[in-house]
């Protein structure tokens, strides 16, 4: 499975210079602070003084505000599965105001990075990833249908099909959870899809504790 270092290269690789980059919380502070490399002023915004589960989306929608103004960049939020969970509603709005946003979704089946602590510290995993919750049937959620609910582009790609769409335009970033082993992370690369204002993609599992 790719690892979270692998999604932010191949993101990054493909990020236009004035593509302001938005993430909070979980392992993407840190992978993002060690591994994105900013390519012009002000375009990698990091809460990381609080790790804010649920800035990301609403702050993501905040600079395709300020991009629309400016005629330059197209916001990318990267998110794991627990903070969007938290905090989504702000999809609708980008997707009702028209105001364009590329959102990537780290699917990790629960909260990965607290589980992966919890484990540091020998406790057995418990009540953090979804399998390991007290719940009655445990299922995962269908990020692609609940972004397509609200008229949102959505795509499910695994990362070595990205290359293949990238040149197409610049909207969305594709994702998936094909089982094809990641072998190149440069070759990976963001891919072009239109639809509404708003585009999501979902990559499954992709926290490696």
């Amino acid at each position: 499975v790719p690892s979270y270092a692998q999604v932010v290269a191949a993101v990054n690789a493909r990020a236009k210079p004035d593509d302001p980059m938005v993430t909070a919380a979980g392992g993407l502070p840190g992978e993002t602070a060690k591994g994105w490399r900013v390519k012009s002023p002000n375009t990698y915004d990091l809460e990381f003084g609080f790790s804010a589960m649920g800035y990301e989306i609403a702050g993501g929608w905040g600079h395709a505000m300020a991009c629309a103004e400016t005629g330059k960049g197209t916001p990318i939020v990267m998110v794991g599965d627990g903070s969007y969970l938290m905090m989504n509603s702000d999809i609708y709005s980008t997707v009702l105001t028209g105001h364009k946003l590329i959102v990537v979704v780290c699917d990790n089946g629960g909260f990965g990075v607290i589980n992966r602590l919890q484990n540091f510290k020998g406790v057995p995993s418990y009540n953090n990833l979804i399998k390991d919750s007290r719940v009655k049937e445990p299922f995962a959620v269908d990020f692609v249908k609940h972004a397509e609910s609200i008229l949102a582009a959505a795509r499910r790609f695994h990362l070595d099909h990205i290359g293949a769409h990238v040149a197409q335009q610049h909207g969305a970033i594709r994702a998936g959870n094909e089982t094809r082993n990641i072998e190149h992370a440069k070759a990976l690369q963001r891919a072009g899809l239109r639809r509404r204002s708003f585009s999501c993609f979902a990559i499954r599992h992709t926290y490696n504790p």
